[in-house]
């Protein structure tokens, strides 16, 4: 009886466990905010304020900044994985499954291909800093298609209509924030874009969580909590 009790048990515990996928999607995630953070620390000669994050990769620690861009990459390509699995077969997981993709192409070249300097770049760009610049408005523009068609999916697929609304507010968000920077001065413009960052990846840390419990297989975990309470109520007729 023990023994059952125990392996119904680790059942249980399987199904409920985070998947690879998730934890890829999260981890990429923290990881930039994380390697960012240590960049505004280490880092004193950008103004966060002015300066945009891709910057710091001309300063002291280009590699760290090269790093941030390779940890959000990572997460992006375990979000669309994690999408096209859990998401019912259709043509809008198609939509979204190439729209991140886009997304995690964009912000590959973005970390390959070093910015200019703001003023630079707003002058005599180099080709590099050309193709970081339309890189990130590619990535920015597929991402925020992405969160709004997958709110769609949302509304539409059963166990996830509960996240639809949030999805939305998500996509409001990084919609609002994105013009914020794309319009407010040069003065500011470094500030506008970590808060449309944040909003972007504040939606990959939570959306990863929705797409992966759609992922779950709910039936097998339901059989598993079913043998488990059985077998436990059996216990006192088995001693």
């Amino acid at each position: 009886m023990t023994t059952t009790h125990l392996q119904h048990t680790r059942l249980v515990a399987t199904e409920t466990s985070p998947s690879p996928l998730l934890l890829l999607t999260r981890g990429g995630a923290a990881g930039f905010i994380l390697i960012v953070a240590v960049l505004h620390v280490v880092d004193r000669e950008l103004d966060p304020v002015s300066g945009f994050v891709s910057e710091y990769v001309l300063g002291d620690y280009p590699w760290l900044m090269r790093l941030a861009f390779l940890s959000v990459t990572v997460a992006l390509v375990g979000m669309t994985l994690l999408a096209h699995r859990a998401l019912p077969a259709s043509r809008g997981r198609t939509g979204v499954t190439v729209l991140l993709t886009v997304a995690t192409g964009g912000t590959l070249a973005a970390g390959v291909f070093d910015t200019d300097p703001k003023d630079v770049l707003a002058t005599t760009p180099s080709t590099s800093g050309l193709i970081h610049y339309w890189a990130f408005m590619t990535t920015v523009l597929a991402f925020l298609a992405a969160t709004v068609v997958l709110g769609r999916l949302f509304s539409r697929t059963p166990g996830s209509q509960e996240h639809a609304r949030p999805q939305l507010v998500f996509a409001a968000a990084m919609l609002a924030s994105f013009l914020l920077m794309f319009f407010s001065s040069t003065e500011v413009v470094g500030l506008t874009q970590r808060v449309y960052l944040l909003a972007a990846l504040a939606w990959l840390l939570v959306a990863s969580g929705w797409l992966a419990h759609l992922h779950e297989p709910a039936p097998h975990r339901d059989e598993a909590d079913t043998a488990v309470a059985s077998t436990s109520a059996a216990a006192p007729d088995q001693r």
